[in-house]
């Protein structure tokens, strides 16, 4: 046992007796481990040439695999998504996707976290370019309404799936609540700046948030099955209007 491992502790030994036998893949999944626990990939730990480039094609390996999945959910539902499906979008073999995930519940269940912190840290990164509070609110409604090119009706499908999926299963249930309060998060950050510095005025910021984000969830429905009646500029002006009503201010949207 390296003396890397040693200093790390017990999961890192047992993470390196993983690979005993294959020295060059056990430094790898101790790196792996280590950028993990610390963040910090300038620790020195024992590692050949090439193991943190291994460890990051592996991290693209699952990027891939779970954006995949995200659409093939979309596609097909939850409970009709295959791993060969999944293996056949993402163009690698189903012993990659076991390696990467223990069962297919797990496979969705990342997915899912997956695809909502990608919508929500793009959320964060335009609404982070603006300072002024009312902007950022509106940059959130817009995201919220027109989001992201490439993903708006994968993401808007894959969130009717998840609601379904837990109202019926208690281990997706258990993820429900983390992903909704990161939905919330930049809500409510936008709307606390905009009462601190009394552009807002609300009785409760969580429950203005909650209302808010409500009406979103809704209105996503709505444009998803009738999108000829709910068309996405519509929804956005409506969830302004929400927004101004819970706020007591009118919002720039120009």
């Amino acid at each position: 046992m390296s003396a890397s491992a040693s200093r790390l502790g017990p999961q890192a030994q047992r993470i390196q007796s993983l690979g005993k036998g294959e020295p060059q893949f056990a430094a790898g999944l101790l790196l792996g481990y280590r950028l993990f626990v610390s963040g910090d990939s300038s620790v020195p730990l024992e590692a050949p040439a090439g193991a943190a480039e291994r460890v990051a094609q592996g991290r693209d390996r699952r990027i891939q695999v779970l954006e995949a999945t995200a659409r093939v959910i979309s596609e097909r539902g939850a409970d009709g998504t295959r791993l060969v499906d999944v293996a056949r979008r993402a163009g690698v073999s189903i012993g990659l996707i076991q390696h990467y995930f223990l069962s297919r519940d797990d496979l969705l269940t990342e997915a899912f976290v997956y695809i909502n912190e990608f919508w929500i840290d793009q959320w964060e990164k335009a609404a982070s370019s603006e300072a002024d509070p009312p902007r950022k609110l509106v940059i959130l409604l817009r995201h919220s309404a027109f989001e992201f090119e490439d993903w708006r009706e994968v993401q808007w499908r894959i969130w009717v799936e998840f609601w379904s999926l837990c109202n019926r299963d208690e281990r997706f249930r258990r993820q429900y609540t983390g992903i909704y309060e990161r939905l919330r998060q930049p809500f409510r950050a936008a709307i606390e700046e905009g009462v601190a510095a009394g552009y807002f005025t609300t009785e409760s910021v969580d429950d203005t948030v909650d209302r808010l984000t409500a009406q979103l969830d809704g209105l996503r429905i709505h444009a998803l099955l009738e999108p000829e009646r709910m068309p996405r500029e519509h929804m956005f002006e409506l969830l302004v209007r929400a927004a101004e009503q819970e706020l007591g201010s009118s919002l720039p949207t120009r």
